[in-house]
């Protein structure tokens, strides 16, 4: 809708949408619909109303992110743990008590170019997406690990991924965990989190 003159700008003839943005190249929204099992992308124009198909991937789809060159996706499929079946539950850890704590998040590259689906993590890690580069060259992800014995308990793993040879730079592995995102020319990283991390470089 035109702000202005409350005009109505575009309507679509999906429904039950999710996760709708502006397109970062594109005079454009994109969005998510789920159909046939299938979580799928597409992309409507706000010039003409035009809709164009960008992805599909599995209804457990949780999340998806565009690159700013609008070529690349970073998308996240929910794995649930495995359920127990003899009717008694063996914790592995305080969190197991938590009804979704043995679900986990696998990350995914799709090149919108090409149409190649290209899985990135795995293993028994959830792992976090925290920003992509403007050219859609490298992301930066996070895990996190258990460690009971030195508050708070648990380890950020901040990781930098290559996505055109796909190696890794851990970035760092410490207790006390943030947020990070590039810089516009991708130099540097903003970091955010609590004043005790990088051994308290943040305390007055």
């Amino acid at each position: 809708v035109d702000s202005k003159d409350n005009n109505t700008i575009i309507n679509t003839k999906h429904n039950s949408l999710g996760s709708i943005y502006f397109h970062p190249t594109e005079n454009a929204v994109y969005y998510r619909k789920n159909d046939n099992g299938k979580s799928q992308v597409y992309m409507q124009s706000l010039e003409d109303g035009n809709i164009t198909f960008v992805m599909e991937a599995p209804k457990d789809m949780n999340h998806y992110s565009f690159s700013n060159d609008g070529n690349t996706i970073i998308y996240g499929i929910n794995i649930e743990g495995e359920k127990n079946k003899d009717g008694v539950k063996r914790l592995d850890g305080m969190e197991d008590r938590w009804p979704s704590w043995r679900n986990q998040t696998n990350l995914y590259h799709y090149n919108v170019t090409t149409g190649i689906h290209t899985q990135l993590t795995a293993g028994n890690l959830s792992t976090s997406l925290h920003d992509i580069n403007n050219d859609g060259s490298k992301i930066i992800v996070s895990q996190s690990t258990r460690d009971y014995e030195v508050r708070p308990y648990s380890n950020q793993i901040m990781m930098e991924i290559n996505l055109k040879d796909f190696t890794v730079d851990t970035l760092w592995n410490d207790p006390f965990g943030g947020s990070a995102q590039y810089s516009p020319d991708g130099k540097s990283l903003l970091v955010t989190g609590s004043a005790t991390m990088f051994d308290g470089a943040g305390r007055n």
